[in-house]
């Protein structure tokens, strides 16, 4: 997969949303850092569905901060537990949710490779069909990619998941079948850091420093629970989304 950008609008950094266009895209698969949030969608996803799954999460994420800044004894396993309760009260169904410390790590590791793993094992828990999930992977890891070649959406992600001396960030695929169903899958890792990160991604970590706590979830959009939800998230959401979301096409 080539990594060459060409970027759309660049003279207006602060508009909702900054285009990228791959070179020789080949289908209209999609990427996005929301946030925290590195998302990827495949191709043929209706706009409003996509609309959906970024504003949805981009809202629950933040009342999962809001609740970590009023309680300064909450772990990571509070925020986890909190975007889920917000997510399902917008309409969310989980499949599938839990959240844990990873013991299994190399003594060094990347972390795109361990945040990646988190997602695989949240696609494969939602059970969906062999192409459907290995498509999900494929951009996904193509998604990553951009961020790797792209430094101003790097740094727009590495901002957002350094957070007072804690680290928290999803990696997150979603499409939409034949149904008109839309599936999410989130893979959340969170850790401590007594320094900013400025390559947190692709940066190589020590085990033995580093403890990594980590959530997999798999889920599917109630859409008329969200329908009632749709106005009041955007108008929650405002003007944040001019300077947090970037959005781009991914092969």
């Amino acid at each position: 997969m080539t990594n060459t950008l060409t970027a759309e609008n660049s003279d207006t950094p602060d508009t909702t949303f900054r285009s990228f266009q791959l070179a020789e895209p080949v289908a209209d698969n999609e990427g996005a850092v929301v946030g925290n949030g590195v998302m990827s969608f495949i191709g043929g996803m209706e706009p409003q569905a996509k609309e959906d799954v970024r504003n949805s999460y981009q809202y629950a994420s933040l009342a999962a901060d809001h609740a970590l800044r009023e309680d300064p004894a909450a772990d990571g396993e509070t925020w986890y537990n909190m975007f889920a309760r917000v997510m399902a009260e917008l309409g969310w169904v989980f499949v599938k949710k839990n959240y844990q410390l990873n013991t299994s790590l190399s003594h060094s590791f990347s972390m795109e490779t361990a945040a990646l793993d988190v997602l695989k094992a949240a696609i494969a828990a939602a059970a969906l069909p062999g192409p459907t999930a290995l498509k999900l992977m494929e951009i996904a890891k193509g998604t990553v990619d951009v961020l790797r070649g792209n430094s101003e959406i790097a740094g727009l992600f590495d901002r957002q998941a350094n957070k007072a001396k804690r680290v928290n960030f999803a990696v997150c695929a979603s499409y939409q079948n034949e149904h008109g169903e839309t599936f999410l899958s989130v893979g959340t890792t969170l850790f401590n850091a007594e320094a900013a990160i400025t390559d947190v991604l692709f940066s190589v970590y020590e085990s033995a420093d580093v403890k990594i706590y980590q959530g997999e979830a798999s889920m599917t959009l109630n859409v008329p629970v969200y329908d009632a939800a749709r106005a009041t998230v955007k108008a929650e959401l405002g003007d944040l989304a001019s300077t947090v979301v970037r959005r781009f096409p991914i092969r």
